[in-house]
């Protein structure tokens, strides 16, 4: 598992981390969120990032401020084009209100706002066809006495028609669009509240499912319980999921069957040519966050390394997804 408090929300929520499928195509860029903190206030906020499959080539895509943050970078199915969540405010996280979906050019050029409003939208992830933006929307944290809220939604990718998917009492988090567009998956957290004297936040409770892509007929995805997994990912073809769990990085087949168990990390991404995982995991001597790359086999590698190696720059690296070239 993660170190604890790696993320500003990272621990307190599940939707920390982003969903999405690798669609087919040549392995291009890693894009991913970095963030740094020193002892002396020192460093930058989250900010998305891509490197080449080496590590070499890093390109800033976005710029943190004070006040504001990006998170969830998912690359569109011809690898042009980078949906991701821009979080404003005085809190900056992924779960917080503030939190709208934007969408840039693979340089970080032309960036655009989709949505616009006082709720969480987050995690976007793209229609195998480029044309629609699967996303969640609610409220996450609340005060006490509100029930917090999180549904699938749909838009068009310029952020017209947006409409509801999903309407229940759970909530549902972090979607992801199959590569062969018939299904979706998600993960589903019961309402089970902790409190303190100001607000409620959801447990970490939730499993993970799969549904039809209007939200209907839907099914266990076989992760869940005490494994308490993350973010799922589809794999190019389309025929198993990944997701890290309490036990490591597991996935499984599409209909819930044939679990493995690969190794450690998070926050998995499956290349576009379906024989590596990039994920999130913790290593170095400064006990930083970073990424490696996962072979089907088991095997790994590190893809980033800590620029600043010591105690007085904490450097992570999450959130990572991987570039189809077509």
């Amino acid at each position: 598992m993660l170190r604890a408090g790696a993320l500003v929300l990272a621990a307190a929520f599940v939707c920390a981390a982003p969903a999405d499928g690798a669609y087919p195509g040549r392995n291009g860029r890693v894009a991913y969120v970095e963030s740094a903190l020193g002892r002396s206030g020192s460093g930058w906020g989250p900010t998305i990032v891509s490197v080449r499959l080496d590590g070499s080539g890093r390109q800033r895509l976005t710029t943190a401020t004070r006040s504001s943050g990006d998170f969830a970078p998912a690359w569109s199915p011809d690898g042009r084009r980078l949906a991701y969540v821009h979080a404003t405010g005085p809190q900056i996280g992924t779960g917080m209100s503030g939190t709208e979906i934007w969408v840039m050019n693979a340089d970080g050029t032309r960036k655009r706002r989709l949505t616009r409003n006082a709720l969480w939208d987050g995690s976007p992830t793209w229609s195998p066809d480029g044309r629609s933006i699967l996303f969640a929307r609610g409220r996450l944290f609340v005060g006490r006495g509100k029930r917090p809220n999180a549904d699938l939604w749909v838009m068009n990718a310029d952020g017209t028609r947006q409409r509801r998917l999903t309407r229940t009492p759970e909530l549902e988090l972090d979607p992801t669009w199959s590569p062969r567009g018939d299904r979706l998956a998600f993960l589903v957290a019961p309402l089970t509240r902790s409190c303190n004297a100001t607000r409620c936040t959801v447990g970490r409770e939730r499993e993970l499912w799969t549904s039809a892509t209007d939200g209907t007929r839907r099914v266990g995805g076989g992760l869940g319980g005490d494994l308490i997994p993350s973010a799922p990912t589809w794999s190019p073809d389309g025929s198993r999921l990944a997701a890290g769990t309490r036990l490591g990085l597991i996935t499984v087949a599409a209909d819930g069957t044939d679990p493995r168990l690969l190794g450690g990390g998070d926050e998995p991404a499956w290349s576009p040519d379906g024989t590596l995982l990039v994920v999130t995991d913790q290593f170095g001597v400064a006990n930083f966050l970073g990424l490696q790359l996962v072979t089907v086999g088991g095997r790994s590698s590190p893809l980033t390394r800590n620029p600043a190696p010591s105690a007085e720059l904490l450097i992570d690296q999450t959130q990572p997804d991987w570039q189809p070239l077509r």
